[in-house]
């Protein structure tokens, strides 16, 4: 089973790739799609083509996206929407499953505390999948991935 993690975002959407060996996942790649400015419909093609195109080279079973966060700046979020409904539409284009999880799902599957800082978030991913430090949005991807092994698994017990 490989799954996918993905940190959408306007300027830098991040990804992570994971894979179930049997006895223990492992994280096969990340990258990030950056982005190269524009109006935002060439924004969102370019966002869409270079998805698609990964999608197409890692061949996912499902994505996993943390749901939208919206915070004081509406005008941030609103975009952040656009860009996630291109990578939703690639991802149903394509006949991949999508899962979504809260940003506190995210952080509580991981750390134990769905109000824990990306510093943690960010460690923890890395002591797991033995990995340096990553960037934030790429460790972001990885912990959203890492989130849906242990949702599926039981592991995690609300």
């Amino acid at each position: 089973m490989r799954v996918v993690g993905v940190d959408p975002g306007l300027g830098t959407t991040a990804f992570a790739v994971i894979e179930d060996r049997g006895s223990k996942w492992v994280f096969v790649k990340g990258g990030e799609i950056q982005d190269e400015g524009g109006n935002l419909a060439e924004r969102l093609v370019a966002y869409f083509n270079a998805f698609a195109s990964f999608l197409d080279q890692c061949e996912p079973d499902v994505v996993v996206m943390e749901g939208l966060f919206v915070g004081k700046n509406s005008k941030t979020a609103l975009l952040q929407a656009h860009l996630r409904g291109v990578l939703l539409f690639c991802c149903a284009q394509k006949g991949v499953q999508v899962v979504e999880y809260s940003p506190a799902e995210v952080k509580r599957a991981i750390t134990g505390k769905g109000n824990a800082t990306k510093e943690q978030v960010g460690y923890m991913v890395s002591q797991v999948f033995g990995v340096e430090k990553l960037p934030t949005h790429l460790s972001d991807a990885l912990a959203c991935a890492w989130c849906h092994t242990l949702r599926s698994a039981d592991v995690i017990f609300h």
